[in-house]
């Protein structure tokens, strides 16, 4: 589901001002989700938000429901029939939409009345607000592997850069409803011109016997080849670009994502490519006319098992033009098996091109456990053009011009935006799906790997040795000490939140820590629902789908969970933490699970009470079962951590201790909470107080800000752990924890 829709009505024109006037629009509210149902779907319009006293702004569905096609109106001045208006309110007690599955959507109107005289104004908004159930958990937003910012494509699939502003992208189309079951063939040969009937940027390029099929069923691409070197190539361009010209080009950063599955070869044939990733390139005119113009940078995968960049710099057959192909460490082709691709090509100078290629073997669990296969910075001078032969044909190529041009330089970096980017298939029957293409920032770092891979640094898998520390800490405010945690907060590698944020505006707060990102994530806090704006500013901050999630960060598993919304078993946001923790279980590169939210479970009595939600009967046994070694958490402005505790039937906020003397060793007998409330909301004599220590705890304090600190070593197998103060240097109740 698209998240906003800004500027649904133009601006006021004074005469309609001075009279008064109301405006009609409508709506579509879809689910774009690939795989997901959305059960239960409530809509209404947030009371919240809805301040401006000179207009009145109503919804409404329009009479064809699911599904259905809005009826037209003749202006933006005529009001639709049928349709039964509602004013800003609360959520409505029973869902007024109900399911919707994947593809569907649903018409809604808007009317706008604005009174006479009405005062000029730009600020006259409101909020739609929406709830609903994800069946069995759902896919949550994946997180981020080693930043703060994460987001996901339309697929649900990781994007491991952020697009630039204003940059184009580019989405297959074959999941969508409206896309029937559909064939073509290269009837025109290797040129341009054999375009999918229902995608016109969408150009098969090969031999007349190849076909192209989608599936709508399936929602997938099918791509058949038939015979030897009968290569079917795909490629995302301009319908009118031909030899000489381009209506528009593909940046020369860009990133590049499929999944492919390899059903089986036909008979005969040398060339066996499984899947070839096609980046910025000219490639599709080298095959009639314009040799020079054969440059291209991709990453393929073979039936042989070579995984590998290739690197054209200009195409005369019998393959020259070529530079040495860079195979990665990496020999994997398995049939009957969907992989993940990404190329990724990102212009770092006007000299160098650095080119990444990641793979994905979990189907784009979780937005996919994205591993970096291969990556290199060419510069022209370390991958080049192999041999003199090479070197002469490219001497003897014409100059050429516009797109048959070739590249100014021998042995140069592909720095030029090119015409077309795509797919390739080389004697093998191959299904295609979740395709996109867009332009990225090629100075960004990188959101990194998903659940159960990837890491921090940008997105690296984390190493085999390992030493980091962290910070975490929440109930932050705006004020002056808030700033200085944050300046502490920078000195560690990363910093995780325990939510409650501004406790006003949001921007003061993303203003003071945008400075943490790419290395900063969080839980939300009661504060942030309660804020004018919601949550909807830090959802964009961060670049969250939904407000529980998980990442990697080095050899550490996070799981954040919302304590302000439903926890229960059989939850969406409980079967998304049971399947996420099972996942995380299993993958060996994980040696510590972490979870963070906001409200507390147990402690000292304070200013709040515990166990919000029945979180406790909710996550205990089930996290302790999972290894989950810290339970982090806010809400009380102050310090507490508890000893190794197990779950307590009898009593859920008296913990049974397991352990209560350092170091405490990570298994599946306990864990330690941990309130980390200091984040600089409240200081000095306005911390929480704290009642009598319970048994169960081994630490409080409520006379410091600061954070709580987990420093990594023995090759990231041991945790260090203290509470430091705000200045940096002083530590209590410092504890280690090792790996079982």
């Amino acid at each position: 589901m698209d998240a906003t829709f800004n500027n649904f009505f133009g601006n006021v024109p004074r005469n309609e001002q001075v009279i008064g006037e109301d405006y009609y629009g409508c709506v579509y509210f879809k689910n774009t989700n690939e795989s997901e149902a959305m059960d239960n779907f409530n809509l209404w319009i947030d009371s919240v938000d809805t301040k401006n006293n000179d207009t009145v702004i109503k919804w409404g569905f329009d009479a064809a429901g699911k599904n259905g096609t809005a009826q037209t109106i003749a202006d933006v001045y005529t009001a639709p029939t049928s349709v039964t208006w509602h004013t800003a309110g609360n959520e409505p007690l029973t869902p007024n939409v109900g399911k919707l599955d994947h593809g569907q959507y649903v018409p809604i109107w808007v009317w706008w009345h604005v009174n006479a005289n009405a005062k000029s104004r730009t600020d006259d908004f409101v909020t739609f607000a929406f709830t609903f159930f994800i069946a069995g958990g759902g896919s949550g937003d994946p997180g981020s592997g080693g930043e703060g910012t994460v987001s996901i494509d339309t697929f649900g699939i990781r994007k491991i850069y952020t697009t630039a502003s204003g940059g184009r992208t580019y989405e297959s189309n074959w999941h969508l409803p409206a896309t029937t079951t559909h064939s073509w063939d290269g009837t025109s040969g290797q040129d341009f011109g054999n375009l999918d009937p229902q995608d016109s940027m969408a150009d098969l390029v090969c031999p007349a016997t190849c076909r192209a099929t989608v599936d709508a069923d399936l929602d997938v691409l099918m791509a058949t080849t038939n015979s030897n070197k009968n290569s079917w190539r795909y490629y995302i361009k301009d319908s009118l670009d031909d030899e000489t010209s381009s209506t528009w080009k593909w940046s020369e950063s860009v990133e590049i994502t499929v999944y492919y599955k390899a059903i089986s070869d036909y008979d005969g044939g040398s060339i066996h490519v499984h899947a070839r990733v096609m980046g910025p390139t000219e490639h599709w005119l080298a095959l009639n006319t314009c040799s020079g113009a054969g440059h291209e940078y991709s990453y393929e995968i073979k039936k042989n098992l070579v995984n590998q960049f290739r690197k054209e710099e200009f195409h005369i057959e019998p393959d020259s033009g070529y530079c040495d192909n860079i195979e990665f460490t990496d020999r994997t082709a398995p049939y009957n098996q969907w992989i993940g691709m990404k190329l990724v090509t990102r212009k770092k100078s006007a000299t160098s091109m650095l080119v990444e290629a990641w793979k994905d073997l979990t189907d784009g669990l979780n937005g996919g456990t994205w591993v970096k296969a291969g990556e290199i910075l060419d510069d022209g001078t370390n991958w080049k053009l192999p041999t003199q032969t090479d070197i002469d044909n490219y001497t003897g190529l014409a100059a050429g011009v516009n797109n048959c041009a070739k590249i100014p330089t021998m042995d140069q970096a592909l720095t030029m935006d090119c015409s077309a980017v795509g797919l390739r298939v080389d004697n093998t029957l191959v299904h295609f799906k979740k395709f996109s293409v867009r332009e990225i920032d090629p100075d960004d770092e990188g959101s990194g790997g998903g659940t159960g891979g990837g890491g921090g640094g940008g997105g690296n898998p984390p190493p085999a040795t390992t030493d980091w520390k962290m910070a975490i800490a929440g109930d932050w405010g705006c004020g002056s000490t808030t700033n200085t945690i944050v300046n502490l907060c920078k000195t560690y590698d990363f910093t995780l939140g325990v939510g409650d944020n501004a406790y006003a505006s949001a921007k003061c707060w993303t203003d003071a820590f945008a400075k943490l990102k790419p290395n900063f994530n969080s839980a939300y806090g009661n504060h942030e629902y309660s804020e004018s704006g919601g949550v909807a500013p830090y959802k964009s901050f961060f670049g969250h789908n939904l407000t529980y999630f998980s990442f990697n960060f080095e050899n550490v598993h996070i799981l954040v969970l919302d304590s302000n919304i439903n926890m229960d078993a059989g939850s969406a946001q409980h079967n998304f933490a049971t399947s996420d923790l099972t996942a995380a279980n299993a993958n060996s590169a994980i040696d510590w699970i972490f979870v963070s939210m906001h409200h507390p479970w147990f402690g000292s009595s304070s200013s709040h009470s515990y166990n919000n939600g029945n979180e406790v009967q909710a996550f205990h046994s089930l996290f302790t079962s999972h290894k989950v070694a810290f339970v982090f958490t806010g809400h009380n402005h102050n310090w507490q951590r508890t000893y190794k505790v197990a779950y307590n039937a009898g009593g859920p906020t008296n913990p049974t201790v397991i352990d209560s003397t350092s170091p405490f060793v990570n298994d599946t007998t306990g864990l330690i909470h941990v309130v980390t409330g200091t984040g600089g909301h409240d200081t000095g004599g306005s911390l929480y107080a704290l009642g009598s220590q319970p048994a169960f705890q081994g630490f409080q304090n409520r006379t410091h800000n600061g954070i709580y600190e987990v420093v990594a070593s023995n090759n990231g197998k041991t945790l260090t752990c203290s509470f430091v103060d705000k200045d940096g240097s002083t530590k209590f109740d410092t504890i280690t924890y090792t790996k079982s």
